[in-house]
C-alpha cells in the first residue's frame, strides 16, 4: 500500500490541508507548530479511530470552527487499485471508496490490519512513531527496546513481556517442581483427552469430507439426470408434434378426396347466364302479373258493358225478337276474342315454365 494524497478538512490546527505524495520516501519538514505531529497523528487516527472524549490522549480538537472533523487518504494497493479511506466525525467509522468507480466498498471487503499488514501497536511504534516517542525510546535500555519492538510485533505492549515471562516460569515450576504433588500426570491426561477429541474431530472432518464428496457426486448425477430428462422430453414432444402433423395430413387428404367427389361448381360464364335467366324470370313474372290484372279488368269491363247493353236492348227492342239473340251472340264472340290477351298470357306462362324446367 502506497500513500498518494492526504486531505485534512479539519483536525487540530490543520484546516483544508492537502498533501500530494510521490513514490518512495517523502519528507515533511517545517517549523515548530507547523503541524507535522498533527499530520502524523491524523494518519494514525484515520486508520484506528479517534479517541473517546474520556481518553487522556490529546483530542486534537478542530481549531477552525468551519468544516467537518476528519479527512481522507488516497492509497495505491498492491494490485494497482486506487482507493480512498475517509473518516469524518469524532465517532465516524472508516469508509473505503474505489476511486475509479466511485462506489463504496463493503466493510467485509477491507480490513485495517489487512490494509496495513500490522496491528495498531506495531503501526504506532514502528511505522508512525512521533519525536516524543523516539526520545522516550532513547531512555530505554537495549533489552527494554527489544521487548517494545517484539511486543509490538506480537500486538501486545512491550511492558507486558516481563510479566508474561514470569508467568510462564511460574507455570513451569508448578508443573515440574520436585517436591509435593506433581501435576504433570494430570496435564498429560488432559493432553491425551485433548488428542482423543482432536482425533475424533479429524475423523468427523473426514466423514464430513466424504459426505460432502458424495453429495457433490449426487449433485452432478442429478444434473446429468435432469439434462437427460430434458433431452428425452424434447424427443417426446417432437414425436407428439410429428403424430399431430400426420393426423392433420390424413384429415386433409380425406377432405381433398371428398371435395373431389363433389359436383363441379359452375364457372363464371354459367353463373352470369343464370343471373340473366333469373332477371328474365323476374321480368316475365312481373309481366304475367300485369297481364292477369289487365285481363281481369277487361273481363270486368266487358261484363259490365254486356250487362248494360243487354239492359238497353231489352228496353229498346222486343226481347223475343231475332235481333236480340244476334246481338248476344256478337257480344259473346267479342268477349272471347279480346285482342290477343289470353294468347299473350299463355305465351308468358309457357316461357316461365320452360325456364323453370331448365333448372
Amino acid at each position: 500500500m502506497i500513500f498518494s494524497k492526504i486531505y485534512i478538512e479539519n483536525f487540530g490546527a490543520l484546516h483544508d490541508f492537502e498533501l500530494s505524495l510521490s513514490g518512495g520516501v517523502n519528507r515533511v519538514s517545517g517549523k515548530n507548530e507547523f503541524g507535522k505531529t498533527t499530520l502524523l497523528e491524523f494518519v494514525r487516527r484515520l486508520f484506528w479511530g479517534f479517541p473517546d472524549r474520556r481518553s487522556r490522549a490529546n483530542q486534537y480538537p478542530a481549531l477552525n470552527g468551519s468544516g467537518r472533523y476528519g479527512g481522507w487518504i488516497e492509497v495505491i494497493m498492491d494490485d494497482g487499485r486506487a482507493i480512498r479511506l475517509e473518516r469524518f466525525g469524532a465517532k465516524g467509522r472508516l469508509r473505503c471508496y474505489d476511486i475509479q468507480t466511485g462506489q463504496e466498498l463493503p466493510e467485509n471487503e477491507f480490513d485495517v490490519e489487512k490494509l496495513t499488514n500490522c496491528k495498531e501497536n506495531f503501526f504506532r511504534n514502528v511505522y508512525a512513531i512521533t519525536v516524543d516517542e523516539l526520545r522516550n525510546m532513547e531512555e530505554l535500555e537495549s533489552g527494554e527496546l527489544r521487548q517494545l519492538l517484539y511486543g509490538s510485533g506480537l500486538g501486545i505492549p512491550g511492558k507486558m513481556l516481563p510479566a508474561l515471562d514470569k508467568s510462564l516460569k511460574s507455570s513451569c515450576d508448578e508443573l515440574f517442581r520436585p517436591r509435593g504433588v506433581c501435576r504433570l500426570k494430570d496435564v498429560l491426561a488432559e493432553l491425551k483427552a485433548a488428542e482423543d477429541k482432536l482425533h475424533e474431530a479429524e475423523t468427523s472432518a473426514e466423514q464430513c469430507s466424504r459426505a460432502g464428496a458424495e453429495r457433490d457426486r449426487l449433485a452432478e448425477r442429478k444434473e446429468a439426470d435432469l439434462a437427460e430428462l430434458k433431452r428425452v422430453s424434447g424427443k417426446v414432444n417432437a414425436l407428439k408434434e410429428m403424430i399431430r402433423r400426420r393426423r392433420l395430413e390424413s384429415e386433409i387428404s380425406a377432405l381433398q378426396k371428398e371435395l373431389a367427389s363433389l359436383p363441379a361448381v359452375p364457372g363464371a360464364n354459367e353463373i352470369k347466364s343464370l343471373e340473366n335467366i333469373i332477371i328474365h324470370l323476374e321480368a316475365g313474372e312481373k309481366n304475367i302479373i300485369r297481364m292477369r290484372e289487365e285481363l281481369a279488368a277487361l273481363k270486368e269491363r266487358c261484363a259490365a258493358e254486356k250487362t248494360a247493353l243487354s239492359t238497353f236492348l231489352t228496353l229498346q227492342f222486343n226481347p223475343s225478337g231475332g235481333k236480340l239473340a244476334e246481338l248476344e251472340a256478337y257480344l259473346e264472340q267479342y268477349s272471347d276474342s279480346l285482342p290477343g290477351t289470353q294468347a299473350m298470357v299463355y305465351c308468358q306462362n309457357y316461357e316461365v315454365n320452360t325456364l323453370l324446367n331448365y333448372f
